[in-house]
């Protein structure tokens, strides 16, 4: 079990479409496909969990590595961009080519919520201190220095996305308010062994141990907090024509996850906590990667623009000067068309219309949660 999750941890892993002859990587969705059927295994699941190792290797399970260079040519061979010069497709083309790798991440990420599920569904104690191993071993992601031993970025963003879609049903209406007791979160901060991954980390008021010397914890027990979301997606609404998608991301799974959960309800505060602090601790940093690159792009293409610019006007007057910069937008256009597949590659894996919404319900609950806890 080791091996196979070290070979989805070393690997760049994405499932494109067997016929496309672009795929790169497939065979790696296999070994977390095999890794599934291992869990299902009753004899091999219970050695597996009774390892040591055991975080180490469903954490190889959940690494999405980026794509280098290499990847990204094979991926998305050809490019397109608003202003592009002789681009061998167009936007139709380059829209078709990003819809593909998004349905190719889709498909990887299915079957990383299926893992989390099995893990979930033949052990909750199990399921819990995988959480709490995360959050713990990951706390110090926030510090100008970080420390050793930190887990693979990509798997706190595929944690956290796996959670979410997990939990997305329940923040619609008042569904949560019906399987969440009012208490759930104040009874989570009374238990010791949640609170490992608050220590010293920075937040409003204080590090969370000046919060515990300055606040009586044993008041927590008296609060209740009304934490219904009163928004209604617009994926389920037929606004933009999503209840399909709604129902592929969020639906299909959520039953399962409600059986899985049962009456224990301090694991659904404990998931909720949890995706707050996967983004914190992972995803945010993603989408600072994410405006870099961006903003690489602009200039990129920029600079490219201007070059070409020049070089048409120095063409009659000055030949030497004109082979110069004919070089130089060769450079440029490399640069472009690197940065436009790394953008590209972080549109599919960020800004799909599901993720986005579910993100959106989850800073409404966050809000009404914030607002309920001033008062």
């Amino acid at each position: 079990f080791s091996r196979i999750s070290e070979s989805c941890r070393s690997n760049f892993c994405i499932d494109m479409d067997a016929e496309d002859s672009r795929g790169t990587g497939k065979r790696n969705l296999f070994y977390l496909q095999l890794g599934i059927v291992l869990l299902e295994n009753q004899r091999v699941r219970k050695v597996i969990f009774a390892s040591k190792s055991f975080v180490e290797s469903l954490e190889g399970l959940l690494v999405q590595k980026q794509p280098n260079s290499h990847d990204l040519a094979i991926l998305l061979p050809h490019v397109w961009w608003h202003g592009a010069q002789d681009a061998e497709i167009d936007e139709k083309g380059m829209k078709e080519a990003c819809a593909t790798l998004e349905n190719a991440i889709t498909r990887v990420e299915a079957n990383q919520v299926q893992l989390v599920l099995c893990i979930l569904k033949h052990s909750k104690d199990v399921f819990k201190s995988f959480l709490r191993s995360i959050l713990q071993k990951n706390r110090g992601a926030l510090r100008n220095v970080q420390p050793a031993g930190l887990s693979d970025n990509s798997v706190l963003t595929s944690l956290y996305y796996v959670l979410l879609r997990l939990v997305r049903p329940l923040l619609l209406n008042d569904k949560l308010a019906a399987v969440l007791p009012k208490a759930a979160f104040a009874k989570m901060f009374l238990d010791t062994d949640e609170l490992d991954h608050y220590v010293d980390a920075s937040r409003l008021g204080g590090t969370f141990s000046h919060l515990q010397k300055s606040v009586d914890m044993d008041q927590l027990k008296d609060i209740e907090l009304d934490v219904s979301v009163p928004y209604k997606s617009v994926l389920s609404t037929g606004i933009i024509n999503g209840t399909t998608l709604y129902d592929t991301a969020f639906t299909v799974y959520h039953n399962q996850f409600l059986d899985s959960v049962d009456q224990d309800t301090e694991m659904l505060a404990m998931v909720l906590d949890s995706i707050n602090w996967l983004y914190h601790l992972g995803l945010a940093s993603k989408f600072k990667q994410a405006s870099l690159q961006l903003q690489n792009q602009v200039s990129a293409i920029s600079q490219l623009e201007d070059a070409i610019k020049r070089r048409d006007e120095a063409e009659p007057t000055n030949p030497d000067y004109h082979k110069h910069l004919t070089e130089a937008c060769s450079l440029f256009m490399e640069d472009v068309v690197e940065s436009v597949r790394q953008c590209s590659w972080f549109r599919a894996l960020l800004y799909s219309t599901w993720k986005q919404e579910a993100m959106f319900a989850m800073c409404i609950f966050q809000t009404r949660l914030l607002l309920e806890a001033s008062k």
